[in-house]
């Protein structure tokens, strides 16, 4: 498969983690998957967004080797009403079963967008 760019968006993210990037920690959000053998996908963004009139936090994670390694990107980041955050301002390398997952402290109350160089 040919490297190319691909975007992902969820919208109305609540307090049950939304997996951006899913390959074996959680149940899949809709994201990106299937990772090919052998390659990488680097996540060259990741804005979050409050969609409320009032502030949230999130909590944005990576984890790693199949959930067994978690780092956190962002936690309890307060997000000010009608705000966003870019949680990835570098490169970060995701490899076969890492997986990326945002939850916010607030139903229905943040999107997403994920971009990443999908196959690299």
């Amino acid at each position: 498969m040919a490297t190319q760019f691909k975007n992902h968006t969820a919208q109305a993210i609540g307090t049950t983690a939304y997996y951006l990037v899913s390959q074996s920690s959680g149940s899949f959000g809709g994201g990106i998957q299937g990772l090919t053998s052998g390659k990488a996908v680097i996540m060259v963004g990741l804005m979050v967004s409050n969609i409320l009139t009032t502030s949230i936090s999130v909590d944005v994670v990576h984890y790693q080797q199949a959930g067994t390694k978690s780092t956190h990107l962002c936690k309890s980041f307060s997000i000010p009403a009608g705000d966003s955050v870019e949680i990835v301002q570098g490169k970060i390398v995701l490899v076969g079963n890492d997986d990326i997952s945002v939850v916010s402290d607030t139903a229905v109350s943040a999107d997403a967008i994920l971009s990443v160089l999908f196959d690299a």
